[in-house]
């Protein structure tokens, strides 16, 4: 996926990027075929969309920028993707299971090279307890779980919409029965989402035509045996198993690319989670703010969906980049919320019962962010006005000094001194020595400013 690693490196880059730069940022490739790639590109670009329409400008001095449409990029990244032969392997070997000389043959390459790219995504794979075998026919093997999972989430990731998944034939059919659950079920899917949930009806029925039996964790077993914990199956799925039913339904409650609704009851899943959710709040409450029951139990359902999720697939770091376009080291960057929630984060994964996973932290971050609005990080501050020149002068001073101080602070005008952080006082008081106080004397309200923030 170098093509599409390089365009993203230049397209978050405002000007010309050199091919050390490049390399330094892509981790892999080399220096030499960067230049190589980057023409690559935009041969391919232009036999999309015709001469003269380029993604790379390339100059001697100054190195490659980006100059394409981002319009149309989606298209050109569906066109590479789709083409590697990572992903026609990763598919292939769950789809079709080819015969290992039938598949060099079809995308001319040696026997070699397909071992150094199995070996390759195996080292990838590894983490998702995955594995492609070459044992005559090219087979990914696993958790039938997991690898319909992986492949969901894979050919999801990459395909703008299912009529472009050379497998998937019939797309009308699962569309169709797409739109008759969102109906039947209410699960308010919006259009574009329908297509996402086409797919997994489709990895669903390809499945149970090639006899992939559906299998589940060990850890949630007696769970899944109660058949009252999903709604009645619809009688145009009845050569649907239970526990194909069962399978969709859970992925559809847990995976929140579909829906918010919960068609599948996981308050079973939960007991699972007791510990983890008392901690998880109780260290949230320490870094921000008191939740009120009902908050509580938003927390315990939402981290439950995360928790059931990650028993099916484990969704590293890497994944959340490449499938969820997910990247928390850019969120870092830009939202200081980040900087109370890492304390919250480092505290959280030190317990025992904590779940420490890329994903499970982008969710609870999200969490977080839901639940506690970066206003109210900020610092609160009472301020007492003893200002005896007039309510006009004393409201337009807190007026500036709101203005002024807002962005940064919470600022309340209070009636009593004894509840101030701050006076601002035209005069002395015998128990000014107890308060900070700050002394204006008619000043204009410029000068107040300045003085107030010599204070804060």
């Amino acid at each position: 996926m170098a093509k599409k690693d390089i365009l993203d490196i230049l397209i978050a880059t405002d000007g010309y990027m050199t091919r050390n730069e490049i390399y330094l940022k892509l981790k892999q490739s080399n220096v030499e075929t960067i230049q190589t790639i980057c023409h690559e590109i935009n041969y391919e670009y232009e036999s999309l969309f015709g001469i003269g329409k380029q993604l790379i400008e390339s100059n001697l001095r100054e190195g490659f920028k980006f100059i394409g449409n981002l319009k149309y990029l989606h298209i050109y990244y569906e066109h590479i993707l789709s083409n590697d032969l990572d992903y026609q392997l990763l598919t292939e070997s769950y789809f079709r299971c080819p015969d290992n000389a039938l598949f060099i043959e079809r995308y001319a390459i040696s026997m070699s090279t397909l071992r150094r790219r199995v070996q390759a995504l195996n080292s990838y794979l590894q983490v998702f307890n995955l594995k492609i075998t070459m044992k005559g026919n090219l087979k990914l093997e696993g958790p039938e779980y997991t690898r319909r999972m992986y492949v969901f989430l894979l050919m999801n990731y990459i395909h703008a919409s299912v009529k472009n998944i050379k497998t998937m034939v019939n797309t009308n059919k699962y569309l169709d029965i797409s739109k008759k659950l969102n109906r039947d079920l209410s699960l308010e899917i919006i259009d574009h989402r329908i297509e996402s949930l086409a797919l997994l009806i489709f990895m669903v029925e390809y499945a149970i035509n090639m006899n992939y039996k559906i299998t589940f964790p060990e850890v949630f077993k007696d769970i899944i045996a109660d058949n009252n914990n999903v709604p009645d199956k619809p009688s145009y799925l009845s050569y649907w198993s239970m526990d194909e039913w069962k399978f969709f339904c859970l992925i559809v409650t847990t995976q929140d690319m579909f829906t918010s609704a919960l068609i599948y009851d996981i308050h079973e899943f939960r007991d699972h989670m007791l510990d983890n959710h008392s901690i998880w709040t109780y260290i949230y409450e320490q870094h921000f703010n008191t939740l009120t029951p009902s908050l509580k139990t938003f927390i315990e359902l939402k981290t439950t969906q995360i928790y059931v999720l990650l028993e099916f697939i484990n969704l590293d770091d890497d994944m959340l980049k490449r499938f969820f376009i997910a990247d928390y080291d850019y969120i870092k960057k830009h939202d200081t919320l980040t900087e109370v929630f890492e304390n919250m984060w480092e505290e959280y994964i030190l317990c025992p019962q904590s779940i420490n996973n890329p994903y499970y932290k982008l969710q609870s971050y999200l969490l977080v962010r839901s639940l506690y609005s970066a206003h109210d990080l900020k610092v609160s501050i009472k301020i007492f006005m003893r200002v005896v020149y007039g309510s006009i002068y004393s409201h337009h001073v807190q007026t500036k000094i709101k203005e002024r101080f807002t962005p940064e602070y919470h600022i309340e005008f209070v009636d009593n001194s004894a509840e101030a952080d701050l006076i601002i006082a035209s005069r002395l008081h015998e128990k000014d020595n107890d308060f900070q106080t700050v002394y204006i004397y008619l000043n204009s309200s410029q000068v107040v400013i300045s003085i107030v923030s010599m204070t804060f």
